[in-house]
């Protein structure tokens, strides 16, 4: 079964999907991601480098887990506009030690033809990607440059509640972070909502239910969090 990869672009006006030039670049791998929970960040008790995704102008692609490398290409349908994953390909070395071999196994299992992973590319902005499975809600994040570690960015210490909501979304953080815009995201990347003022607590009512991804941003970075409207 052909993995279907989606390519939603959220640029300030862009509409429906197209060839996306912005998945083009090096990835560094930041968080694994599930349903609604908040990302689990990686550390360097995972792997002993930063995780990579290289996607290149071709659309082929490579990356390195955490000893093992690996290869692929994606196949773009102009028709249907998506992108279809037709290869991976990665090396089996042990990595010398269980919670490397453990890493790499779930990281590689995201880009495994043999499991039939319906899976979507969501750039979501100032730097970010995710790389989400569309069911059960399984994912993957990454960004732009070399993921330090959750102790040096204060960003991930950003969280909404509730993530089901009707009416608002309340946003925590700690008081050394000061954000400076939100912006809210439709499931098809486009901005529907953007607040500067007021942020700790968003008026999300005139939404229509659905998925959503706010995208917060702050001297330190940007953080982005997926939530629901009932």
């Amino acid at each position: 079964m052909k993995n279907v990869i989606l390519i939603v672009l959220l640029a300030i006006g862009a509409s429906g999907f197209a060839q996306d030039p912005e998945m083009i670049g090096t990835w560094y791998l930041r968080a694994f991601t599930a349903d609604l929970s908040d990302p689990v960040f990686i550390t360097n008790n995972d792997a002993p480098q930063n995780p990579t995704l290289i996607v290149y102008s071709d659309y082929s692609f490579e990356g390195i887990g955490a000893c093992n490398t690996f290869t692929g290409q994606f196949q773009y349908d102009p028709v249907e506009e998506v992108y279809f994953h037709t290869s991976f390909i990665p090396t089996t070395d042990d990595c010398g030690d269980p919670g490397y071999n453990t890493f790499e196994d779930g990281y590689f299992a995201h880009f495994d033809d043999t499991l039939g992973l319906f899976l979507r590319y969501v750039p979501i902005g100032s730097g970010l990607l995710l790389l989400e499975i569309e069911s059960p809600g399984f994912g993957m994040e990454f960004q732009d440059t070399v993921f330090l570690g959750v102790d040096e960015n204060p960003i991930s210490l950003i969280n909404i509640y509730p993530t089901i909501t009707s009416e608002y979304v309340n946003v925590s953080k700690p008081t050394s972070i000061a954000i400076e815009k939100a912006i809210v995201y439709n499931s098809l990347g486009q901005p529907v909502l953007s607040v500067s003022e007021n942020i700790e607590r968003i008026d999300v009512s005139s939404l229509s239910k659905g998925m959503y991804f706010l995208q917060i941003d702050s001297e330190e970075g940007s953080m982005t969090k997926k939530f629901i409207k009932g």
